[in-house]
């Protein structure tokens, strides 16, 4: 490590290809630093270098012969070289340096605990019984967790893998005591077969791996996320107290499904997701009274993103508990293994 300070309001430059000349330095990373005397390290920026050289299969095989892993830190050292690689093939240094990072702390460890069930943000990876690899998962842990309390959860599925809107569904106030947990896992979203399957499976591992209050779950999800999440609402209807399936659409030979979910809906006729779209079609569900729609101006697909965290939208969205026997069902389905809807199969 080479600490080098500079004065803020003047000019400065480090000449790396001075340091790179020196056979005993290599430089992984250059981290620029925001001091502030009050509050003193208020912001950072982390510029990789060299990460191309990085042999992940040996410094797979030295970890393996160091230590004795358990079957987590496997799934954990395993998920890691996969995100590794995929930021590889990506060109994303910064994010191949993090995962240099969790890799490195593998390999000098005596013990990883798994911490996911402690306060605060956690990034880790679960074993898949569907294609028997590593699936990576988040959660939002509240201040003063206990393990024996139930909690809400606010289940978030994207249309990629996003690190951003995630942590922002964390809201002063109004989701500061949920479990908040990013379900986009295996990244086969929209509603296909084999996203409903990876999402029924890390909806049913926080089932059994969290005291969940089951009355207050929730699902929001953005563009192919929130297709995800009208199919999940509508051929599982038992489970969400509350929908939030935002820039996205419902199958609507089977959208009577959802009359006793609320559900929350933004809407731009900007957006190409409601290209000729009428608010009728969604009639039946406005006269059972659970739908919620806001009405944007000129508002693009893309724009609609950080709107996934609105606070009144959110607020409103989690003040919904599930009716578990409601005086009225309807309930169709166009698949055998979708049967049951609340008390009805």
């Amino acid at each position: 490590n080479i600490d080098i300070i500079a004065m803020a309001n003047k000019p400065f430059m480090l000449n790396i290809s001075e340091f790179k000349k020196l056979d005993t330095v290599k430089i992984h990373h250059v981290e620029i630093s925001v001091y502030d005397e009050k509050k003193g390290i208020s912001d950072s920026l982390i510029i990789p270098f060299s990460l191309n050289d990085f042999e992940i299969e040996k410094v797979k095989n030295q970890i393996l012969s160091k230590r004795n892993l358990s079957d987590w830190e496997i799934n954990q050292l395993e998920g890691w070289i996969n995100l590794y690689n995929e930021y590889s093939n990506a060109g994303e240094s910064l994010l191949k340096y993090y995962a240099v990072r969790a890799i490195d702390s593998l390999s000098r460890k005596e013990e990883t605990v798994q911490t996911y069930k402690k306060e605060g943000i956690h990034k880790f990876f679960i074993h898949s019984q569907l294609d028997e690899r590593p699936v990576v998962v988040r959660t939002i842990i509240p201040k003063d967790y206990e393990e024996n309390k139930e909690y809400p959860i606010l289940f978030f599925i994207g249309a990629v893998y996003d690190e951003r809107i995630f942590k922002f569904l964390r809201q002063n106030n109004i989701t500061d005591q949920f479990i908040i947990a990013d379900i986009t896992g295996h990244r086969a979203v929209g509603g296909s077969y084999m996203g409903e399957a990876g999402m029924t499976e890390l909806i049913t591992w926080f089932f059994d791996n969290y005291k969940v209050d089951r009355d207050r779950v929730y699902i929001v999800g953005q563009s192919d996320g929130g297709y995800a999440t009208w199919a999940y609402a509508q051929n599982h209807s038992e489970i969400p107290a509350g929908i939030y399936p935002q820039i996205s659409t419902p199958f609507m030979e089977t959208l009577d499904n959802t009359m006793n979910i609320p559900t929350f809906q933004t809407y731009s006729s900007k957006d190409v997701t409601f290209r000729n779209w009428k608010i009728n079609k969604y009639r039946k569900l406005i006269e059972y009274g659970n739908y919620y729609q806001f009405n944007f101006e000129n508002m693009r697909h893309t724009n609609f993103q950080t709107y996934l965290c609105n606070r009144i939208i959110l607020k409103e969205l989690v003040s919904k508990a599930k009716n578990r026997v409601p005086q009225n069902i309807i309930y169709k389905t166009v698949r055998n293994r979708h049967l049951t809807s609340d008390w009805v199969k």
